[in-house]
């Protein structure tokens, strides 16, 4: 199959270095967490190790284990070059480990398991490790592609190319663009027929300029930022040096994700679930598919709820909120400013993650309730209320919290929470806030603010130490109420002036 011109070619990552793709990332990603200074070496350093290697080197190590979760992974992204690689493996495996996996997939009598031939267990562990792909390929139809440019009425020829074009990606599943994205030489039937359906729109655009009238007016009723738009406007403009928007948003997101430097070769693979469940909810359950999205691929929480105690991770969250809540001035939760937005889809993103570990991996309940409960612990509500709102909509018993679940309600502007939120400075949860801030400006960016007098209940016990007495306890809280309070009306004069200078600009 010829490359098609809509794809942008492999990606030269022997004169990229680590340090340059990791800025990569950082740059169109903003992670949950700080990003921890790691000086280990790469997985791979030059063009005689290129990530594919890497990638084939581990899923052999996979294969030969025991975890069959893990292998049940490999196979079903298919992380290895070779599509045979499973069963070569298999076949050398000893007799008793082949009926153990065919056990464990099929379930049935051992004494039957055990006298099956090799190659019928074998088949039997690849038939539910990785099954045959069940999409067809329909030969590429030219004329077909004709006849819906050719229709009288511009708005439904447009609405038939954007419906061919969806009904052509979603038909490509995740495991195909991945692999496109882990080695760009490989051919991916799907994956390549969508390109080139694509080409070929863009070529019949340029072979007809006595239409360019009619294709101007279809380029501006099809969906922004759609692979249908895009190869409408290649071919009026006649420039093909710009990959399309769903191979900008997606393989090359997922080549970032492939040229990461990973801690071992499970801590790479097993991401690849929750990044299979979020392309499915981002493209695939939806009727219509929202080409302006941007499909991201850091998975730091999941990293760090599988790898790290619940206490760090909420000293991190909160070390994090209070950071971002500092550089989100006044004026901008007035005018719902850039910054504020970033906080707003930072917390989004937090509630989105925690459902998608729980649904690779239900054992993260334990973990993330006891994470409830360290948030709460610090006062940190801007994360606590996200998770608990992730929580019960995961089908998470509710009775194992009762004292937390009761924050998440709405009623009367989330009155619990705002009764708890005015007990002592806080790590504010935005959106009641927000809907004081409508209707009284002050008040409502001086309950905001009170966070800037916020100290980690947590970390005030342990800076004292084991020997301090309870007078020193005292005395130490006593001099935190009193920076509590000097804060407070410090910020609450700064508010007031700014207010006044807003609506003394305003009038």
């Amino acid at each position: 199959m010829q490359e098609s011109r809509w794809q942008s070619g492999p990606v030269d990552t022997a004169n990229i270095s680590p340090v340059r793709l990791q800025q990569l990332y950082n740059d169109v990603h903003h992670p949950l967490f700080l990003p921890d200074a790691d000086n280990s070496p790469p997985p791979y350093s030059s063009v005689d190790d290129p990530p594919s290697r890497w990638w084939d080197d581990g899923a052999k190590n996979i294969l030969c284990g025991h975890n069959l979760k893990d292998i049940e992974l490999v196979c079903r992204f298919r992380t290895y070059s070779d599509d045979n690689l499973p069963r070569k493996i298999l076949r050398i495996r000893p007799p008793a480990v082949l009926s153990s996996f065919f056990l464990s997939l099929h379930g049935g009598d051992r004494q039957t398991v055990d006298d099956l031939s090799m190659n019928q267990k074998v088949e039997g562990i690849m038939e539910k490790l990785a099954p045959p792909l069940t999409s067809t390929l329909d030969p590429l139809d030219i004329q077909e592609l004709h006849e819906l440019l050719q229709k009288e009425d511009v708005s439904q020829s447009a609405s038939s190319l954007n419906e061919a074009s969806c009904s052509a990606f979603k038909r490509i599943p995740f495991s195909d663009w991945f692999r496109s994205a882990r080695d760009p030489y490989e051919v991916v039937d799907l994956v390549d027929h969508f390109f080139d359906w694509h080409g070929s729109l863009q070529d019949i655009v340029e072979e007809n300029p006595n239409e360019m009238g009619k294709y101007c007016q279809m380029e501006k009723l099809l969906p922004e930022c759609s692979p249908a738009r895009w190869a409408v406007s290649q071919g009026l403009r006649r420039n093909t040096d710009v990959p399309p928007p769903c191979h900008k948003l997606i393989i090359d997101e997922l080549r970032i994700f492939v040229t990461r430097q990973h801690q071992n070769y499970v801590a790479a693979v097993r991401p690849l679930a929750v990044l299979e469940l979020r392309f499915r909810r981002m493209f695939l359950n939806e009727e219509e598919v929202d080409w302006s999205q941007r499909f991201w691929t850091d998975v730091d929480f999941f990293e760090q709820i599988t790898t790290t105690p619940p206490l760090e991770i909420a000293d991190r969250l909160t070390k994090l909120d209070l950071k971002e809540l500092r550089l989100v001035p006044p004026q901008e939760f007035i005018d719902d400013g850039h910054r504020l937005q970033h906080v707003h889809k930072r917390c989004n993103r937090l509630c989105e993650a925690i459902q998608e570990s729980i649904v690779f991996e239900s054992q993260l309940l334990r973990p993330l309730a006891y994470l409830a409960k360290e948030l709460h612990a610090r006062r940190n509500f801007h994360s606590l209320i996200p998770t608990l709102q992730a929580l019960r909509e995961s089908g998470f018993d509710e009775s194992v919290l009762p004292e937390l679940f009761p924050l998440t309600n709405t009623d009367r502007n989330y009155s619990c929470y705002r009764q708890a939120y005015e007990k002592a400075p806080s790590v504010p949860f935005l959106p009641p806030h927000m809907r004081q801030v409508t209707h009284c400006q002050e008040t409502g960016l001086s309950q905001i603010y009170s966070f800037l007098a916020y100290m980690n209940p947590k970390s005030l016990v342990q800076n004292l130490g084991e020997e301090s007495s309870v007078q020193n306890l005292g005395k130490q809280e006593g001099l935190h109420h009193q920076k509590q309070r000097s804060r407070a009306l410090t910020w609450t004069k700064l508010l007031r002036l700014h207010v006044a200078r807003y609506r003394k600009r305003t009038k």
